[in-house]
């Protein structure tokens, strides 16, 4: 028996700047915001004792020795850069109004300093560079308080972005290819991924009830993914084009205060995303427009409620997540679920030298209900049921204890 350990690092560093000027009506804001970032993971094999033999590998007691085996390593070099210039205009005390832009340039160099050929089955894991790169983002925002505790807003932005990295075969798009021949072939047809993003909404707040509505379309080009094809034991990820997808929504929420100390809160949300455009993979063409898209519920609601008596709070909510598509050309998909939990937390206060003493005990799944929480973690493909999801947790208990010196 073996451990399959991923490690990783990164050491970070950058600098911001701003400057704002007030004129008349007008404060304008402008910036740059800069970031390196050096990042490395490696995936290597431990060997695990025969029972009684040893101490099992464990990453919690930093038990781990020597590996006998290093499958691969990737090293990241990453420069971000932004620039962004906005004015804020308030022609009346109840009205904002935003316009403004951003640019962003993002490159990335590197790739895989060390793999082993017999594990990965590739003479050679991916190095080079990619660039992520867009001038002019625009952004236009305005909110009306026209009665109080009543806000009107909305919202539209053109968005980018920058290309992921990450381990080898990890759901990245830099680390996503299989090997540099593919990596030289297939990265100068993609472009980064960018959307435009129209946000429409009406916010209300007073004591007793606070609520929200909420409508939303996004555009979405380049839309990058990865695909996945190969026997389940050794996946191949390829990040492609998929095309545009479309995406329109509507989030609402309602908060209840009917007396004091209990609030009763419910949201629900429906979202209808779906691929323009048809792709080809492998010479085949695969009908993906109006197809949705994958690992996205259309239909989400959450119920909590709660009451607080002193120190001491009981609470209880419920959230529901409908189907969510397997595969690209949804031919199959896994149930919704509902699941419940249940809490209580007491607060001590000041005890001694402690501050801020409290105790929590939480009944996480408290039906006991059988669900997959994630899918995709192994890749998503095409068509087909590619038996990669991970099953949700079973009834669970948690306890708590914070303190604060």
């Amino acid at each position: 028996m073996s451990e399959q350990v991923n490690a990783s690092g990164n050491r970070k560093f950058g600098f911001t700047t701003a400057l704002e000027y007030e004129v008349a009506r007008h404060t304008i804001d402008a910036g740059v915001w800069y970031e390196n970032n050096r990042y490395g993971i490696d995936q290597n094999m431990y060997q695990e004792p025969l029972l009684g033999h040893g101490t099992p590998v464990s990453g919690v007691l930093g038990n781990f020795g020597a590996p006998f085996q290093h499958n691969w390593g990737e090293n990241f070099n990453t420069n971000s850069f932004q620039f962004h210039l906005e004015d804020t205009y308030r022609p009346l005390a109840s009205l904002t109004l935003k316009a403004g832009f951003k640019s962003m340039l993002v490159t990335t160099v590197g790739g895989a300093p060390a793999n082993d050929a017999a594990y990965t089955g590739q003479d050679q894991l991916v190095n080079g560079s990619m660039t992520s790169a867009k001038a002019f983002l625009p952004h236009f925002n305005g909110v009306w308080r026209f009665l109080p505790g009543h806000e009107l807003y909305f919202d539209i932005a053109r968005n980018m972005r920058a290309y992921s990295y990450g381990g080898y075969q990890l759901g990245s798009t830099f680390g996503g290819f299989a090997n540099q021949a593919t990596f030289d072939s297939l990265k100068n047809t993609l472009r980064p991924e960018t959307a435009w993003v129209y946000d429409v909404g009406y916010r209300y707040n007073a004591r007793i009830v606070s609520g929200s509505l909420n409508l939303y379309h996004a555009d979405f080009s380049n839309r990058i993914q990865n695909l996945t094809s190969g026997p389940i034991t050794d996946p191949v990820s390829t990040p492609i084009d998929v095309g545009g997808v479309g995406m329109y929504g509507v989030d609402a929420a309602l908060t209840l205060r009917p007396i004091r100390n209990l609030s009763i809160t419910n949201s629900i949300s429906y979202n209808h995303s779906t691929y323009d455009d048809n792709i080809m993979s492998e010479g085949m063409s695969y009908g993906l427009a109006g197809k949705k898209v994958v690992a996205f519920p259309q239909f989400m609601y959450k119920a909590d409620i709660s009451y607080t008596y002193g120190a001491a709070t009981v609470y209880a909510n419920a959230n529901y997540m409908s189907k969510r598509y397997f595969s690209y050309i949804n031919d199959m998909s896994v149930p919704g679920y509902w699941l419940t939990s249940l809490g209580a937390s007491y607060r001590f206060g000041r005890v001694g030298p402690l501050h801020n003493l409290k105790f929590d005990l939480n009944i996480y799944n408290l039906t006991n209900i059988s669900y997959i929480s994630q899918i995709g973690e192994n890749g998503l493909p095409l068509s087909g049921d590619y038996q990669s999801a991970l099953a949700g947790s079973p009834r669970t208990y948690f306890g708590t204890v914070s303190v604060e010196f």
